[in-house]
């Protein structure tokens, strides 16, 4: 049992050492993310809450610079219909 134990942390620390890279640098088309998002919006106050729903979309962009700093720019919407 403690064969199979120390043959287990050494497979184990072969695969996390192989797993490492160094990155020397970034080009500018690196780093980007898209999204988009759906979802619903319904007012919490003087309305039901399922007949007021109304659908919500959004999307964005944003570039991670640094490792702690991303810039980013979204948007995003409500569709408004009449019910009468």
């Amino acid at each position: 049992m403690k064969k199979i134990a120390i043959l287990l942390v050494f497979t184990l620390g072969t695969f996390i050492v192989n797993a490492q890279s160094v990155v020397e640098g970034t080009k500018f088309m690196d780093n980007w993310s898209v999204g988009v998002n759906a979802g619903a919006v319904t007012p919490l106050t003087h309305a039901s809450f399922f007949k007021g729903m109304r659908p919500g979309f959004g999307v964005g962009i944003s570039k991670q610079l640094t490792p702690s700093f991303r810039f980013g720019i979204s948007g995003n919407g409500i569709y408004q219909y009449n019910s009468e």
